[in-house]
C-alpha cells in the first residue's frame, strides 16, 4: 500500500510538537507496514500508484491560510484528512466542492472544530480524535515540584516576554527539543505558563497545571472545553484509544 503523507510538519517546522506528531504517524505507517511519501507544506506531492493521501491538518486549517484550498486543488483518490483544527477556514463554492469530493471524512483534534466543520457546507463525517502527541509515552517521574516554568508562544511579542524568565524553555528551536526530553524537564515545575497548543497537550499529558496563554485560533480552547469534565489522566487513556482506532479506520479494511 503506498500512501501520501501532506503537511508532514518534521520538514516544515522546527517545532517540538510537530517532531511528536511525525514520531506517531512514523509509528503507525510501520505498524501497518505502508510505504510511506512525506511530503512538507511546501512541496508538491504526486499521486501516481498512490493508494491514498493522509493530509494532517495540525493548526493550519483556520481563517485565511491557503493550505487547504490549494491541496484540495492537487489532490486524487481516496484521501483523509486528519489530527486538524478547523476554525473558520475560508472556502469558496469550488472548494467546498472539491472536499465533498475528495475527503473521504474528517477528524478533528478537538470538538469546536469538529462542530464548525459539521455546520459548514462538507457533507462527509467528522469524528474527533485528540491530538497525535498524546499517543507518545511518556514517564510520569512524581519527583517534587517547585517553581513556574515557561514557554514560547505563537506570537512573537508574547515570546519576547516569556524569554526574559529565569525557567524558559521553547517549543521552536533548532533543532527541537525532544518531547520525552521537555516532558521530563516540566515535571520540575508546579506551574506551566505557555502559549503553544502543544505546551498545552503536554502539560495535560504530565498532569502538570498550566497557565494557558491562547493562541492564533481556537484550538487551545477547543481541548480545554474537551477535558473540562475529566481528570488529565482520564483524557490521556481515552486519547490513546481514539488514536489506534483512527489509524485503524485508516489503514484497515
Amino acid at each position: 500500500m503506498n500512501v501520501n503523507i501532506l503537511n508532514y510538519t518534521r520538514y516544515t517546522n522546527n517545532h517540538t510538537g510537530c517532531f511528536a506528531v511525525c514520531d506517531v504517524i512514523d509509528h503507525f505507517f510501520q505498524k501497518y507496514v505502508v510505504s510511506m511519501l512525506k511530503h512538507g507544506r511546501q512541496s508538491t506531492p504526486h499521486f501516481t500508484n498512490i493508494d491514498l493521501t493522509v493530509i494532517n491538518g495540525e493548526g493550519t486549517l483556520h481563517h485565511k491560510s491557503q493550505f487547504f484550498p490549494e491541496t484540495l486543488k492537487l489532490i486524487k483518490g481516496p484521501t483523509v484528512l486528519i489530527n486538524t483544527v478547523w476554525d473558520k477556514q475560508i472556502m469558496t463554492a469550488d472548494d467546498w466542492k472539491r472536499m465533498n469530493e475528495k475527503i473521504s471524512f474528517v477528524s478533528c483534534r478537538e470538538s469546536l472544530s469538529a462542530n464548525q466543520l459539521r455546520n459548514s457546507p462538507y457533507k462527509g463525517e467528522v469524528i474527533v480524535t485528540p491530538d497525535l502527541t498524546f499517543y507518545k509515552e511518556i514517564e510520569i517521574t512524581n519527583k517534587p515540584r517547585s517553581g513556574v516554568a515557561h514557554s514560547d508562544s505563537f506570537f512573537p511579542e508574547v515570546t519576547r516576554q516569556l524569554k526574559r524568565n529565569e525557567n524558559y524553555k521553547p517549543f521552536s528551536s533548532k533543532p527541537p527539543i525532544p518531547w520525552e526530553q521537555y516532558a521530563s524537564w516540566l515535571q520540575g515545575f508546579e506551574l506551566f505558563e505557555t502559549g503553544r497548543f502543544h505546551g498545552l497537550c503536554m502539560s495535560i499529558a504530565t498532569n502538570t497545571p498550566f497557565h494557558f496563554l491562547g493562541s492564533n485560533c481556537h484550538k487551545g480552547r477547543g481541548l480545554l472545553a474537551d477535558i473540562e469534565n475529566m481528570t488529565t489522566q482520564e483524557y490521556v487513556a481515552s486519547a490513546k484509544e481514539k488514536i489506534e482506532k483512527l489509524w485503524q479506520r485508516i489503514f484497515l479494511p
